[in-house]
């Protein structure tokens, strides 16, 4: 059986429909092995079995589906993450993929500048931490469940305030400087920072001022245009898995061997997953961890806490896709290009 040409999640470049040259990202292709899930999604689709040759992929930036020729398309990038095995492209040596090293090509939201070959290590995140992410709190690792975010923003009269990203009101604020990935299935960040909005007044009535400049009259029924200047965690909801290590001053409530023979005397190992702390380090106390090793952390951690959450999120790069909002500072040779 021979390599198919194309896998899901490659970038391609061709024509659309209407003659335009973009890139695009291969959904679907006739190789492509489906579980009994992906077969059930896919029967939303009319033409749901595709012909031989031909692939089913997605056009940057709206986000509109095509089912076109293979040969109407270009391979331009393949991601890999370590511990995939992969093997030559024109020979039968396997290997073990180590580790990446991704570059980009980042376009400024806004604008028609283009910059070329950006280390993907350069970009950030717009949210710190999304629901789903791996952390790390001390010993203890988990999923976050939920996290909650807000706006900060500037009004034209310097006033700044803060708007919690859950409100109903941030759902009336207007991108001013709309994109065309916006509606479309690349949209993957709705609020980020230098973004200029507009909304009503009544938008605004819940925010908390920072002291300075007074807020403006928001009484009236004009609609006030603001730039956001911030997304600011303030506090994640967390599903705690397990606890990866113990620390070293851990104490168990019986010091001494036990023999198998001796049934009356706790398990010494069982002693210390079952929490015998009697005290705890510096650095355990700011994360406010109980004295019982077998008690996980809060389930919602927030303020000065927050700096404590470290995401395991080691090969984020090899998950970068087409489309993917990041934030990025601009260096001297960027200006320069």
């Amino acid at each position: 059986m021979s390599e198919p040409n194309f896998y899901p999640e490659d970038i391609i470049i061709g024509k659309s429909s209407n003659g335009r040259v973009r890139y695009g990202l291969i959904e679907k292709t006739v190789d492509m092995e489906s579980d009994d899930e992906s077969d059930s999604d896919m029967d939303d689709y009319s033409d749901n079995e595709l012909e031989p040759g031909h692939v089913r992929l997605t056009w940057y930036p709206e986000g509109s589906e095509e089912t076109v020729h293979e040969s109407k398309i270009q391979l331009v990038d393949r991601s890999t993450l370590p511990r995939d095995v992969v093997h030559e492209m024109n020979g039968s040596q396997l290997g073990t993929v180590l580790d990446v090293d991704v570059h980009c090509d980042v376009a400024v939201v806004g604008t028609n500048k283009i910059l070329k070959n950006i280390h993907c290590k350069s970009l950030k995140r717009i949210y710190p931490l999304m629901d789903g992410d791996l952390v790390a709190y001390g010993p203890w690792v988990g999923h976050i469940s939920s996290a909650v975010g807000l706006l900060v923003l500037r009004f034209s009269n310097g006033a700044r305030g803060k708007i919690n990203l859950q409100d109903d009101s941030c759902e009336q604020l207007d991108d001013l400087y709309p994109h065309a990935s916006d509606d479309g299935s690349f949209f993957d960040s709705e609020f980020y920072p230098g973004q200029v909005l507009s909304g009503p007044a009544k938008c605004f009535r819940k925010m908390l001022w920072f002291p300075g400049v007074p807020p403006p009259n928001l009484k009236s029924k004009s609609r006030f245009k603001v730039i956001l200047e911030q997304l600011e965690l303030a506090a994640v909801h967390v599903k705690w898995i397990q606890r990866a290590f113990s620390s070293p001053n851990e104490k168990k409530k019986d010091d001494k061997p036990t023999s198998p023979s001796d049934k009356s005397k706790p398990d010494p190992i069982l002693s210390a997953e079952l929490g015998a702390k009697t005290e705890l380090t510096e650095y355990e106390r700011k994360l406010c961890l109980s004295t019982n090793p077998a008690e996980p952390p809060p389930d919602v951690i927030h303020g000065e806490h927050l700096k404590y959450l470290k995401t395991l999120q080691y090969f984020w790069t090899g998950n970068l896709v087409l489309g993917t909002r990041m934030q990025y500072q601009l260096t001297a040779n960027d200006v320069e290009q």
